[in-house]
């Protein structure tokens, strides 16, 4: 089974989100408890987003929001109310969109209609019929 994104939970509050998290098994999650430890696996980890618990300080918040996007670009960070599961599955959820969103800046789509129909990119000289 594939997963889909790197999640990195910051939280003090391990047995809640342990339990919301179970619920789903195509995201792979990494659980840290202090904004220290948080900062340093931003640093080792291929983070892709980052989910932040509600009951965090503000200035631990805005520490890793900092630090988050200077060293990942366009790197998707959330808050979250673990004890709601609801509120939780969204957030994740919306995580899991900004991840593809930033994923798919990487490739170049042309517009060109025709390139899926290869009946209308041939000219008259191939067109023949016997």
């Amino acid at each position: 089974m594939k997963k889909n994104v790197i999640l990195n939970v910051v939280t003090r509050n391990n047995d809640i989100a342990t339990q919301v998290v179970q619920k789903d098994r195509n995201t792979h999650y990494e659980f840290v408890n202090e904004v220290e430890t948080a900062i340093e696996k931003l640093h080792q980890l291929p983070v892709r987003a980052i989910l932040l618990d509600q009951e965090l300080p503000l200035e631990e918040q805005e520490k890793i929001n900092k630090i988050g996007k200077v060293l990942h670009e366009g790197l998707p960070i959330a808050t979250a109310d673990f004890l709601n599961a609801e509120h939780f599955s969204e957030a994740v959820q919306e995580l899991k969109r900004a991840v593809v969103k930033h994923n798919m800046k990487k490739y170049e789509f042309e517009d060109n209609p025709n390139l899926n129909n290869p009946f209308l990119n041939m000219n008259e000289t191939q067109c023949t019929l016997s």
